[in-house]
């Protein structure tokens, strides 16, 4: 068997998940490497959020109220909101397989997206919110209290969740 060197190449490119090529022309693995290493490393990121957010709200002032608001309310909403995007992933995986099926799955992905942040939107309205939290929940007042504010920056993750989901399918 003759040994060959696998070139490993880091470019200055705009988009950093091209920066780094692995080329070895006569094996289908650099290609595979060079495919899916972002989305490894996206997978890794999403894999440490809990634990880093966990680590930071604990050294909060208010620990244990907010970890529960976050633990207990925050995130099992936005599990819930948020359930029709997991499937994007794989649809856009399976679906796009030429332009206009492309289109199609970003269109219905940006369409979710939009209803998912409305219901989101108006799960942070203060009638609708104190509603859900009074008549439906019924958590401790602080917890409910600290939640709001948690709910509230996380509007955006909808949009954001989705456009990521999409592009790794």
């Amino acid at each position: 068997a003759e040994n060959q060197a696998i070139e490993v190449t880091i470019e200055a490119t705009a988009a950093p998940w091209n920066a780094i090529l692995i080329r070895d022309h006569n094996s289908p693995i650099p290609t595979l490497l060079n495919a899916w290493w972002p989305l490894a490393l996206s997978w890794i990121c999403l894999a440490f959020e809990s634990i880093i957010i966990t680590f930071v709200v604990s050294r909060m002032p208010n620990a244990t109220v907010e970890l529960a608001a976050f633990g207990g309310l925050v995130y099992p909403l936005l599990i819930l909101i948020e359930s029709p995007i997991y499937m994007i992933l794989s649809a856009a995986n399976t679906l796009c397989d030429d332009v206009a099926s492309f289109q199609q799955v970003r269109r219905y992905s940006l369409f979710i997206a939009t209803a998912c942040s409305l219901v989101q939107l108006l799960l942070v309205f203060p009638p609708i919110y104190h509603f859900v939290m009074t008549a439906l929940l019924s958590p401790p007042p602080a917890a409910a209290d600290a939640a709001y504010t948690a709910l509230l920056f996380c509007v955006p993750t909808s949009i954001l969740v989705t456009v990521r989901r999409f592009y790794q399918g």
